[in-house]
């Protein structure tokens, strides 16, 4: 906004930034022990929270009998590896973009705060196993099948309870998959003024699926189909560097996800012990 221009009525201030911050989530954010920065799990479990108000994992009804032994390996395989994405640099990275311009419009300079390449290549390569809904044998299109699954067959009386908690996880992600955390709840402040379309409306080119595909395969983890929707992407530095953030942005709000999603799997087991 620019000096002496009027603050709009909807313009977001201190206190609804604060509203989010402040937010508490309903249960310890998932393997927060683990990260390098516990802060920045409550971050953003206040903002999964302010947006979706997930229920707590631990609540989730326990099976009343085992997993067949390839459906019980697929599941410890996926709270495996979340766990170890607890530990990475990205994921309790905030991170951010500057530009400085000169008089006659051009960047005069360009900062881009955010992990290494090689912290982004391995978080990439570990991401893809839960992530993936094709032919990942541990993802959590896997997972959650297997979870849903095993609890009609149970029959028992906690079947409806399950999957009206599973139905609100797997929306949360398919919300997700198309726009990151922050504008969900930038989108939900705007609603709490009772703003209009232009300010509610989330408007970004790409969703995170497809942020996810162009930095996946066309730089991260394959330099493949995607490579010249990478390479376009940087003509314009300032353009690349805040694309790359948004990737960055959506990995984050969909790997606390994942996370979350683990606990709910460890609840499902925990009546008998998997291998």
């Amino acid at each position: 906004m620019a000096m002496g221009e009027p603050q709009h009525e909807y313009e977001l201030d201190e206190h609804d930034v604060r509203m989010v911050q402040e937010a508490q989530p309903r249960f310890m954010p998932p393997y927060a022990e683990l990260a390098a920065d516990p802060q920045a799990f409550l971050f953003q479990w206040g903002k999964m929270t302010y947006v979706f108000g997930l229920p707590d994992p631990a609540g989730f009804p326990p099976l009343p009998t085992p997993l067949s032994e390839p459906d019980s390996d697929a599941i410890s395989r996926y709270i495996e590896v979340c766990r170890e994405l607890a530990t990475y640099s990205l994921i309790s990275s905030t991170g951010g973009v500057s530009v400085n311009w000169t008089a006659e419009g051009g960047v005069e300079e360009l900062k881009v705060e955010g992990p290494p390449k090689e912290a982004l290549r391995g978080f990439a390569v570990l991401f893809r196993q839960l992530h993936s809904d094709d032919d990942e044998p541990a993802s959590y299109r896997t997972v959650k099948g297997i979870l849903d699954k095993a609890s009609h067959r149970a029959g028992d009386d906690k079947v409806a309870e399950r999957s009206a908690m599973l139905k609100q996880w797997h929306s949360a992600r398919g919300k997700l998959l198309q726009f990151s955390l922050t504008d969900l709840a930038r989108s939900k402040m705007y609603a709490a003024r009772n703003a209009p379309p232009e300010f509610t409306d989330i408007n970004r080119e790409h969703s995170p699926t497809t942020l996810i595909s162009i930095f996946n395969y066309g730089e991260y983890i394959h330099w493949g189909r995607r490579r010249h929707d990478h390479r376009s992407a940087f003509e314009d530095p300032v353009g690349g560097a805040l694309l790359e953030f948004q990737f960055h942005e959506s990995l984050i709000g969909l790997s606390h996800f994942y996370l979350g999603f683990a606990k709910v799997l460890e609840s499902a087991a925990s009546a008998f012990k998997t291998p």
